[in-house]
Protein backbone atom coordinates (compact mmCIF):
# COMPACT_ATOMS: atom_id res chain seq x y z
CA UNK A 1 0.00 0.00 0.00
CA UNK A 2 2.72 2.28 1.06
CA UNK A 3 4.60 1.77 -2.43
CA UNK A 4 0.99 2.32 -4.42
CA UNK A 5 0.81 5.86 -2.57
CA UNK A 6 4.56 7.09 -3.19
CA UNK A 7 3.79 5.60 -6.89
CA UNK A 8 0.59 7.95 -6.75
CA UNK A 9 2.58 10.59 -5.31
CA UNK A 10 5.02 10.48 -7.54
CA UNK A 11 2.74 10.73 -10.24
CA UNK A 12 1.07 13.68 -9.34
CA UNK A 13 3.82 15.52 -8.64
CA UNK A 14 5.01 15.27 -12.52
CA UNK A 15 1.56 16.17 -13.74
CA UNK A 16 0.85 12.52 -15.38
CA UNK A 17 -2.04 11.99 -13.38
CA UNK A 18 -4.46 14.10 -11.00
CA UNK A 19 -6.07 13.51 -7.95
CA UNK A 20 -9.76 14.35 -6.40
CA UNK A 21 -10.86 12.90 -3.27
CA UNK A 22 -11.47 9.19 -4.68
CA UNK A 23 -10.92 9.53 -8.05
CA UNK A 24 -7.96 9.58 -10.49
CA UNK A 25 -7.89 11.30 -13.93
CA UNK A 26 -4.80 9.93 -15.82
CA UNK A 27 -5.00 12.57 -18.55
CA UNK A 28 -5.92 16.22 -18.50
CA UNK A 29 -8.02 16.45 -21.34
CA UNK A 30 -10.21 13.92 -19.28
CA UNK A 31 -10.26 16.35 -16.63
CA UNK A 32 -10.91 18.82 -18.68
CA UNK A 33 -13.57 16.83 -20.09
CA UNK A 34 -15.00 16.16 -16.28
CA UNK A 35 -15.10 19.37 -15.26
CA UNK A 36 -16.60 20.91 -17.97
CA UNK A 37 -19.51 17.77 -17.46
CA UNK A 38 -19.64 19.25 -13.69
CA UNK A 39 -20.22 22.76 -14.80
CA UNK A 40 -22.71 21.43 -17.34
CA UNK A 41 -20.81 22.83 -20.52
CA UNK A 42 -19.76 19.87 -23.40
CA UNK A 43 -16.97 17.84 -23.40
CA UNK A 44 -13.84 19.57 -25.44
CA UNK A 45 -13.72 18.29 -28.70
CA UNK A 46 -9.78 18.88 -30.19
CA UNK A 47 -10.88 18.75 -33.74
CA UNK A 48 -14.53 19.76 -34.78
CA UNK A 49 -14.45 19.75 -37.88
CA UNK A 50 -13.95 16.12 -38.25
CA UNK A 51 -16.32 15.53 -35.68
CA UNK A 52 -18.96 17.16 -37.31
CA UNK A 53 -18.13 15.62 -41.45
CA UNK A 54 -17.57 12.13 -39.19
CA UNK A 55 -21.59 12.45 -37.87
CA UNK A 56 -22.90 13.82 -41.31
CA UNK A 57 -20.84 10.19 -42.49
CA UNK A 58 -22.28 8.23 -40.02
CA UNK A 59 -25.66 9.36 -41.36
CA UNK A 60 -25.54 8.82 -44.65
CA UNK A 61 -23.69 5.69 -44.16
CA UNK A 62 -26.53 4.32 -41.73
CA UNK A 63 -28.89 5.10 -44.28
CA UNK A 64 -27.64 3.57 -47.24
CA UNK A 65 -26.68 0.54 -44.60
CA UNK A 66 -30.24 0.02 -44.09
CA UNK A 67 -30.96 -0.39 -47.03
CA UNK A 68 -28.32 -2.37 -47.99
CA UNK A 69 -29.13 -4.60 -45.11
CA UNK A 70 -33.04 -5.30 -46.57
CA UNK A 71 -30.99 -6.32 -49.92
CA UNK A 72 -28.86 -8.92 -48.11
CA UNK A 73 -32.14 -10.41 -46.21
CA UNK A 74 -33.57 -10.76 -49.84
CA UNK A 75 -30.88 -12.08 -51.42
CA UNK A 76 -30.35 -14.85 -48.35
CA UNK A 77 -33.73 -15.60 -48.43
CA UNK A 78 -33.64 -16.19 -52.31
CA UNK A 79 -30.27 -17.79 -52.06
CA UNK A 80 -31.99 -20.41 -49.40
CA UNK A 81 -34.99 -20.68 -51.77
CA UNK A 82 -32.76 -21.60 -54.76
CA UNK A 83 -30.77 -24.39 -52.32
CA UNK A 84 -33.91 -26.39 -50.77
CA UNK A 85 -35.26 -26.50 -54.59
CA UNK A 86 -32.03 -28.11 -55.77
CA UNK A 87 -32.53 -30.21 -52.76
CA UNK A 88 -35.65 -31.06 -52.86
CA UNK A 89 -35.60 -31.65 -57.10
CA UNK A 90 -32.45 -34.46 -56.37
CA UNK A 91 -34.61 -36.13 -53.46
CA UNK A 92 -37.42 -36.43 -55.55
CA UNK A 93 -35.60 -37.55 -58.51
CA UNK A 94 -33.99 -40.79 -56.13
CA UNK A 95 -37.60 -41.48 -55.06
CA UNK A 96 -39.04 -41.22 -58.61
CA UNK A 97 -35.86 -43.79 -59.65
CA UNK A 98 -36.51 -45.62 -56.19
CA UNK A 99 -40.14 -46.27 -56.87
CA UNK A 100 -39.46 -47.59 -60.16
CA UNK A 101 -36.85 -50.00 -59.25
CA UNK A 102 -38.87 -51.75 -56.60
CA UNK A 103 -42.03 -53.66 -57.46
CA UNK A 104 -43.26 -53.50 -54.07
CA UNK A 105 -43.70 -49.73 -54.23
CA UNK A 106 -44.64 -49.75 -58.21
CA UNK A 107 -46.51 -52.88 -58.96
CA UNK A 108 -46.82 -53.21 -62.71
CA UNK A 109 -44.33 -50.18 -63.56
CA UNK A 110 -41.32 -51.93 -62.19
CA UNK A 111 -38.38 -51.58 -64.30
CA UNK A 112 -36.35 -53.23 -62.07
CA UNK A 113 -32.69 -52.62 -60.82
CA UNK A 114 -31.50 -54.11 -64.35
CA UNK A 115 -32.74 -51.32 -66.06
CA UNK A 116 -32.47 -48.19 -63.59
CA UNK A 117 -29.23 -48.89 -62.58
CA UNK A 118 -28.06 -47.79 -66.37
CA UNK A 119 -30.39 -44.66 -66.41
CA UNK A 120 -29.07 -43.79 -62.95
CA UNK A 121 -25.78 -43.77 -64.38
CA UNK A 122 -26.36 -41.76 -67.54
CA UNK A 123 -28.64 -39.22 -65.44
CA UNK A 124 -25.34 -38.88 -62.94
CA UNK A 125 -22.93 -38.64 -66.18
CA UNK A 126 -25.40 -36.17 -68.05
CA UNK A 127 -25.31 -33.91 -64.87
CA UNK A 128 -20.99 -34.22 -64.47
CA UNK A 129 -20.97 -33.69 -68.30
CA UNK A 130 -23.33 -30.32 -68.34
CA UNK A 131 -21.88 -29.12 -65.27
CA UNK A 132 -18.03 -29.75 -66.60
CA UNK A 133 -19.53 -27.74 -70.06
CA UNK A 134 -20.79 -24.85 -68.04
CA UNK A 135 -17.68 -24.37 -65.82
CA UNK A 136 -15.52 -25.10 -69.16
CA UNK A 137 -17.73 -22.33 -70.89
CA UNK A 138 -17.11 -19.93 -68.31
CA UNK A 139 -13.43 -20.79 -67.75
CA UNK A 140 -14.05 -21.08 -63.95
CA UNK A 141 -12.88 -23.59 -61.57
CA UNK A 142 -14.56 -26.62 -61.22
CA UNK A 143 -16.71 -26.26 -57.78
CA UNK A 144 -20.00 -25.82 -56.32
CA UNK A 145 -18.99 -23.19 -54.02
CA UNK A 146 -17.20 -20.61 -56.55
CA UNK A 147 -20.58 -21.07 -58.50
CA UNK A 148 -22.53 -20.15 -55.27
CA UNK A 149 -20.07 -17.55 -54.30
CA UNK A 150 -20.81 -15.52 -58.01
CA UNK A 151 -23.76 -16.54 -58.20
CA UNK A 152 -24.78 -14.77 -55.26
CA UNK A 153 -22.68 -11.77 -55.76
CA UNK A 154 -24.63 -11.35 -59.02
CA UNK A 155 -28.04 -11.75 -57.04
CA UNK A 156 -26.90 -9.43 -54.36
CA UNK A 157 -25.86 -6.59 -57.54
CA UNK A 158 -28.94 -7.12 -58.88
CA UNK A 159 -30.97 -6.87 -55.35
CA UNK A 160 -29.17 -3.56 -54.83
CA UNK A 161 -29.87 -2.03 -57.50
CA UNK A 162 -33.89 -2.86 -57.33
CA UNK A 163 -33.47 -0.95 -53.86
CA UNK A 164 -30.95 1.83 -54.83
CA UNK A 165 -28.21 1.32 -53.06
CA UNK A 166 -24.98 2.54 -54.49
CA UNK A 167 -22.76 -0.11 -52.88
CA UNK A 168 -19.66 1.69 -54.39
CA UNK A 169 -21.19 4.88 -52.32
CA UNK A 170 -21.25 2.76 -49.49
CA UNK A 171 -17.82 1.33 -49.59
CA UNK A 172 -16.40 5.08 -50.05
CA UNK A 173 -18.23 6.18 -46.58
CA UNK A 174 -16.97 3.23 -45.12
CA UNK A 175 -13.50 3.58 -45.68
CA UNK A 176 -13.65 7.57 -45.44
CA UNK A 177 -15.27 6.69 -41.76
CA UNK A 178 -12.45 4.32 -40.79
CA UNK A 179 -10.01 7.08 -41.83
CA UNK A 180 -11.65 10.13 -39.82
CA UNK A 181 -12.05 7.76 -36.50
CA UNK A 182 -7.70 7.38 -36.47
CA UNK A 183 -7.59 10.82 -37.05
CA UNK A 184 -9.94 11.84 -34.44
CA UNK A 185 -8.34 9.14 -32.08
CA UNK A 186 -4.62 10.28 -32.92
CA UNK A 187 -6.19 14.06 -31.79
CA UNK A 188 -7.33 12.84 -28.76
CA UNK A 189 -4.04 10.79 -28.00
CA UNK A 190 -1.71 13.53 -28.93
CA UNK A 191 -3.78 15.44 -26.77
CA UNK A 192 -3.90 12.71 -23.73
Amino acid sequence: RKDAEALLQDLQESGGVFVDADTIYLTPLKLFNEVNNHYGLPPYDPCPEITHRLEDLKKEFASISSTKALADADVARRRLRMWATVSCASALQMCGFAFLTFPSLSGDLCLGWDVIEPICFFVTQAYIVSWFAYFFYTKREHSLMTWDERHFYKMSQRAYERRGVDIHRWAELKAEIQELELKQRDYHVALD
